[in-house]
């Protein structure tokens, strides 16, 4: 899976888990035919702003959603 349809394919899986539009991947390690991923946002609630994070994982080939952990980020 190329990096520009895994970002497509992230955002779909953040937009259903978290209601996440725009996000960072601070992370993307291709591994075992997974790609493990890092992702930030800010949430925004009211005049505040909370940086989020989570880690995911998504099959390089069919990108399916392998793991997913809000509140996480994995190793580098």
């Amino acid at each position: 899976m190329p990096f520009d349809e895994l970002r497509n394919t992230v955002a779909k899986y953040l937009k259903t888990a978290r209601d996440v539009e725009e996000f960072r991947i601070t992370l993307a390690v291709l591994e075992g035919g997974a790609w493990r991923l890092n992702l930030s946002w800010i949430k925004k609630i009211e005049d505040f702003k909370w940086p989020r994070r989570a880690g995911m994982k998504v099959n390089a080939n069919t990108g399916a959603l392998l793991e997913f952990r809000y509140s996480y980020n994995y190793s580098h």
